[in-house]
């Protein structure tokens, strides 16, 4: 349950950000402060996860091994 908590912020923050930064690409707004909050706090959020993942990966990896 918990991956999938985590997995589902990953998609929602991907999709904001894509969103974010074609605003700030095309868009005709004065100020993008709300943009690119969106991009940093996906950065730093992935900046955690991704390690995470790794790590769990690399976990699965070597119970996998171990069993065969």
């Amino acid at each position: 349950m918990k991956h999938a908590v985590f997995c589902l912020i990953a998609a929602i923050l991907v999709t904001l950000s894509l969103l974010a930064l074609d605003d700030i690409t095309t868009g005709n707004e004065p100020d993008y402060t709300f943009e690119y909050v969106i991009v940093g706090a996906s950065f730093v959020y992935f900046l955690f996860y991704i390690p995470y993942i790794i790590k769990h990966l690399r976990h699965s990896s070597d119970q996998n091994s171990a069993n065969q």
